[in-house]
């Protein structure tokens, strides 16, 4: 049950990684696509309709894209394996809520190529650094390992979708007013996660993993999700994003990946997840330093227990 756990766990952590991406980094796509986008935005209504609600939040993404920036997130992770067969249900409920408690997330983005991602996981710390091509994980933000193989591959699958526009993966977004994030205005714009869009690329992510993402892959799927984001009126930038999501683990698919298939059905679990992200330091000095691997860890299982050690 461990090494289904194991695998659970990197299940949850490439949809994880993937559906951060929407705000995280990627190449700068230039004051050109942003001057398009606003232009775009401005001559089909401006951001009143839908098509200039999308414009404009695909505008915000590229502004912050472009510049370094430290956000901090905050996330509410529930699990319900009420679905599971009852032979595994406890001890898969134990070991996933254990990873899937309240998490606190500190991002540093240097530049697209430097990445450090700090979360705060059940009282201890889980720490991701991407550094000019290499992975490095921790599972207390002590003892390193570096990603090697498959196990790096899933961060770099990330990487590429990162690139995605995040406003590709909304849908029926829509200017809901007036706000403010840290004492600045700025605008509301609220929507839907695009399930369809979303789950491809999740399934993209997880499945670029050879035989084993494939199964595991199989086995996530996005049920629903809503987001809001909001702009800053000066800059343009996105200041602040909520997104709440609901995922399903089907165990079966998860086992199968696992090696350890079981006669029958084992069911699903569900993970409903709600977070908010703030943007603290747009176009600060930030920098992102190389940790110093103890070991190294190359395949998907591998990665998972080293997380959950």
């Amino acid at each position: 049950m461990r090494r289904i756990a194991a695998v659970a766990t990197t299940a949850l952590l490439g949809a994880g990684v993937m559906l951060a991406g929407c705000g995280g980094s990627s190449d700068p796509a230039g004051t050109g696509t942003t001057a398009t986008a606003v232009a775009s935005s401005t001559a089909t209504g401006g951001t009143g309709t839908a098509a200039g609600a999308q414009e404009a939040v695909s505008a915000a993404y590229t502004v912050l894209r472009a510049e370094s920036y430290v956000s901090e997130g905050t996330t509410s992770q529930k699990i319900d394996a009420s679905g599971l067969d009852a032979s595994v249900r406890d001890e898969v409920q134990d070991q996933l809520s254990s990873e899937a408690a309240d998490v606190a997330t500190r991002t540093r983005v240097e530049s697209s190529e430097r990445m450090a991602i700090a979360q705060e996981v059940g009282g201890r710390s889980q720490q991701i650094v991407l550094y000019d091509g290499e992975v490095f994980v921790s599972p207390d933000g002590t003892t390193w390992a570096r990603a090697t193989g498959a196990a790096a591959k899933a961060f770099s699958q990330a990487a590429g979708i990162g690139k995605l526009d995040p406003a590709s993966l909304f849908t029926d977004l829509v200017s809901a007013g007036a706000a403010e994030v840290n004492g600045q205005p700025a605008t509301r714009y609220t929507g839907a996660v695009d399930t369809a869009a979303t789950g491809s690329a999740i399934e993209s992510l997880i499945g670029g993993l050879g035989g084993l993402g494939s199964a595991v892959g199989d086995a996530v799927s996005l049920r629903s999700g809503t987001v809001e984001v909001l702009v800053d009126d000066a800059s343009g930038a996105v200041a602040r994003q909520d997104l709440s999501i609901t995922l399903a683990l089907d165990f079966d698919a998860i086992a199968k990946a696992a090696g350890e298939a079981e006669g029958g059905s084992l069911g699903s679990v569900l993970l409903t997840s709600a977070g908010s992200e703030v943007i603290t330091r747009a176009g600060g000095d930030v920098t992102v330093t190389k940790p110093t691997a103890t070991k190294t860890v190359s395949t998907v299982v591998a990665l998972g227990e080293f997380l959950i050690s």
